[in-house]
């Protein structure tokens, strides 16, 4: 019973055993299932919150995504696969003048596009939209889409068609990029780069012409000893030297202005004198295409000025070479001077050159002012030039506070004008303002003859606001029966101011049968933009009292006419004279290091009375000052040497500590113009600045600053005569050439006068024109016949320039000249060679001419 009783504990022992490990393992179960419930919630906590984290995202993309269509520059378009419109950029809603997208979504494209496209647009689109779609690629297009009225733009469109995930077609892509700019940019670069093809082919001649000439004329003037050639291929030289000089000026005026190295100078000067001296350089050209050139200055012009002379110049002569180079034969050139604006000594002056030539369209208008352009590219080929002229005066009106424009029609002619601002010399604008007609006005009653309408307006003007009484007539005829009719009312004119070159009745011949019938009662004056020398004494037989030459000025005219009513001899106001110097026994050190130059400033120099001393570097130069500093008065000094330049030679002069080294005048010689170069010079020490190649004016202008200058006179040393052989041509044989005007033109040289009458009689221009005309070759015949034209006009060869005018003019229309006209051509050719000859043969002819 008791092993019983041990049996049956046992057994519940290890069932409570049994159900212990039970338990436990239940517990064990319960808290892996609580820790998975546990896992479980984090799980779908972390779910919950990538949920919140999504759709955060996809809410930033979508909002992005509006912003994008809103503010994107570009048209967007999106369609379905139906292509309806199921989104789009706000830019095309505004295009389209619709409040919002509602307005057109699900319209097919084409309804919408056709807004603002035409049908063959819309016929373009449909192809390209037809090429994405089949292909399902992008198709690409350019086009000008007007998207508001009158307002085209450039765009560069793209057609995309996208898939799903299955590759099954969802819909379409539009995008519109605008490229106007870009375009722009493109072209503008494109001109640009155009110009500036066309603007180095164009130096490349002008600068190769000249330099070919240079080169050639200097081999062949080295393999001949003829004195006589060497000196016409010299001239030669010098011609196209100048040339090649006023181009370099050009570029180098415009990378001046460019670099901000160009400075405004101001300086006192005579405005009258300026259009005067500027005048008789361009009235030659106009002469010689028979234009009509006239000046009008307004009554209230400042006449003496304050401001850069030369750069006012400069405008003034591109502006008179540009109306002359564009106008054709028998044109009018003409410049009107007014105050747009006046406070006390301030002024702004107004400009404005007319002409009546090619004109210049809208479109070349907005580019001409540009640097190295012209109105278009037969310019060039047809007139020559480089098309910087009216870039620098532009540049340079800006630099004097003012501007310049043109207003213009293709065909009829152009107007330049500007604007510059001045100051007005006082002292004597006051003294000018004390000029009056001092004779009684009221009682002067004065007739205007001129062919030129606008003349004659402006004579009116000047007198009436003088209180006279002025009547006009439009030529010589209508002159005389005036006067007749003034006589008859017994109201004489008491001044006739009579123009010289009128058509019909010149103003010689209308003096003329004028004194016939009032006997000389009237003052005669005779006006013309021409030198009047040749009919000075012919005129004065007439009675003929005083020559007023054009332009003309309320100055000129208040003073003629104080001068004839005052004094009743002929009196004619001459021409200031430039006064010469001589520097009696002075002491000038030339330091260049190249011959040719030393020997250009020794001719310069000799013959004024300077003692000349020559140094070849900067070393020699401090060399000869150490060895004895009281040996020069002044040195002329180059910059660029080799061994010593100029700037260092100075500095070691100046701090050497001799007698006289801290005074000496010391002038800098270099090509090197701008500001800083010149600051350069007077840091060295220098004193002074001349500019190469070296004017000879400009230099004793400068060594008349230093070396106190004696009046010429008894110490000028006298010219050797000439021992001339004699010639069997007489004074009186001498025909064809106009010997005053020709002495004006070369500044009063006979030898140099000489020199270009043998270039033309040894250039064989005739000759060629000769053969041409017997090849019947018009247009050859033409250049040679407009190239001996212009070159007889400039020596003054009357008769040849006559006659090869008229074949000129012949040539043009396209026809051969008659036998006839050759043979005029021919004697005239022969004379003119004989006259050359006579003066060859014997100079002092042309001294006894010249009185």
């Amino acid at each position: 019973m008791q092993e019983n009783e041990n049996i049956e504990g046992k057994s519940a022992q290890e069932e409570l055993a049994a159900l212990k490990l039970a338990y436990k393992k239940q517990a064990r179960e319960l808290a892996n299932a609580k820790q998975i419930i546990e896992r479980g919630k984090m799980v779908l906590s972390a779910q919950l919150n990538l949920s919140g984290v999504i759709k955060q995202n996809i809410y930033k993309q979508n909002k992005y995504m509006d912003m994008f269509f809103r503010y994107s520059p570009d048209i967007i378009v999106v369609l379905d696969e139906y292509g309806r419109f199921a989104y789009c950029s706000d830019i095309l809603l505004k295009v389209l003048k619709v409040p919002s997208f509602d307005a057109v979504n699900g319209k097919i494209w084409k309804e919408v596009f056709s807004v603002f496209m035409d049908k063959n647009l819309i016929a373009r689109f449909e192809e390209a939209f037809e090429r994405a779609s089949g292909e399902g690629v992008a198709a690409s297009m350019s086009e000008k889409i007007d998207v508001n009225q009158n307002n085209f733009n450039d765009y560069d469109i793209k057609i995309v068609s996208f898939q799903d995930e299955e590759g099954k077609r969802k819909g379409f892509l539009f995008l519109f990029h605008n490229t106007t700019e870009l375009v722009a940019a493109r072209e503008t670069a494109e001109n640009a780069n155009k110009a500036k093809s066309q603007f180095l082919s164009n130096m490349s001649h002008e600068i190769r012409t000249p330099l070919n000439a240079i080169i050639g004329m200097t081999q062949i003037a080295k393999k001949t000893e003829d004195i006589e050639k060497i000196r016409d291929y010299l001239s030669k030289v010098e011609t196209s030297s100048a040339h090649l000089l006023e181009l370099i000026n050009g570029i180098l005026d415009l990378s001046k202005i460019d670099a901000g190295k160009l400075d405004i100078t101001p300086e006192n000067f005579d405005l009258e004198k300026l259009l005067e001296d500027l005048v008789s350089v361009v009235s030659l050209q106009a002469d010689n295409k028979k234009q009509e050139l006239f000046i009008k200055a307004d009554k209230n012009v400042p006449r003496f000025l304050i401001g850069d002379a030369t750069r006012l110049s400069q405008i003034i002569m591109n502006l008179f070479s540009n109306a002359i180079k564009f106008t054709p034969e028998d044109g009018k050139i003409g410049m009107s001077v007014s105050v747009k604006e006046r406070n006390g000594e301030d002024v702004c002056l107004s400009f404005a050159v007319s002409d009546t030539g090619i004109g210049v369209s809208q479109e070349q208008i907005k580019h001409i002012f540009q640097a190295f352009e012209q109105a278009d590219g037969t310019i060039t080929k047809r007139y020559g030039g480089t098309g910087l002229g009216l870039a620098i005066s532009k540049k340079i009106a800006n630099l004097m506070g003012g501007d310049i424009a043109v207003t213009s029609k293709d065909g009829e002619g152009s107007v330049f004008s500007f604007c510059v601002n001045m100051k007005v010399n006082m002292q004597k604008d006051r003294m000018l303002q004390q000029i009056f007609v001092k004779s009684d006005a009221a009682n002067l009653n004065v007739l205007a003859v001129d062919d030129s309408p606008e003349i004659l307006e402006y004579m009116k003007s000047i007198l009436q606001s003088n209180n006279i009484k002025c009547a006009v007539a439009s030529n010589g005829f209508t002159a005389i029966e005036k006067v007749k009719r003034a006589m008859e009312e017994k109201k004489p004119f008491n001044i006739i101011f009579m123009d010289y070159k009128m058509d019909e009745m010149d103003g010689l011949e209308t003096t003329r049968k004028l004194n016939a019938i009032e006997g000389n009662r009237s003052v005669v004056i005779m006006m013309s933009v021409y030198e009047m020398s040749a009919i000075e004494k012919e005129a004065a037989e007439l009675g003929v009292r005083a020559f007023l030459p054009k332009p003309i000025f309320p100055s000129a005219i208040v003073n003629v006419i104080n001068t004839v009513t005052g004094a009743r001899q002929y009196r004619k106001v001459s021409k200031e004279q430039t006064p010469k110097y001589f520097f009696g026994n002075k002491r000038v050190l030339i330091v260049e290091d190249i011959a040719i130059n030393r020997e250009i400033l020794e001719n310069f120099l000799s013959g004024s009375g300077l003692i000349i001393s020559v140094a070849e570097n900067g070393e020699q130069a401090v060399a000869a000052f150490k060895q004895n500093p009281k040996s020069f008065d002044l040195i002329l000094m180059d910059v660029q040497m080799p061994d010593m330049d100029g700037y260092t030679a100075t500095k070691l002069i100046r701090a050497s500590g001799l007698d006289g080294a801290d005074k000496i005048p010391i002038i800098a010689l270099t090509a090197n113009v701008f500001k800083e170069d010149i600051d350069e010079a007077l840091k060295s020490g220098m004193n002074g600045h001349l500019a190469k190649p070296i004017d000879e004016r400009k230099l004793f202008k400068e060594l008349e600053k230093f070396l106190d200058p004696q009046p010429a006179g008894q110490y000028m040393p006298q010219p050797e005569k000439e021992n001339a052989e004699p010639f069997p041509l007489q004074k009186n044989d001498i025909t064809g050439v106009d010997i005053k005007q020709a002495m004006k033109i070369v500044n009063n040289n006979s030898k140099l006068y000489i020199r270009l009458l043998e270039s033309f009689a040894g250039n064989d221009l005739c000759a060629k024109f000769f053969e041409l005309i017997n090849q019947k070759d018009v247009v050859g015949a033409e250049r040679a016949a407009h190239a001996i034209k212009g070159v007889s006009a400039n020596l003054s060869l009357t008769d040849v320039n006559k006659i090869f005018v008229s074949l000129d003019d012949t040539l043009k229309q396209g026809f051969i000249p008659e036998a006839a006209e050759i043979e005029k051509a021919t004697q005239a050719y022969n004379a003119a060679l004989k006259t050359i000859s006579a003066f060859t043969a014997n100079p002092s002819l042309l001294e006894e001419l010249k009185k």
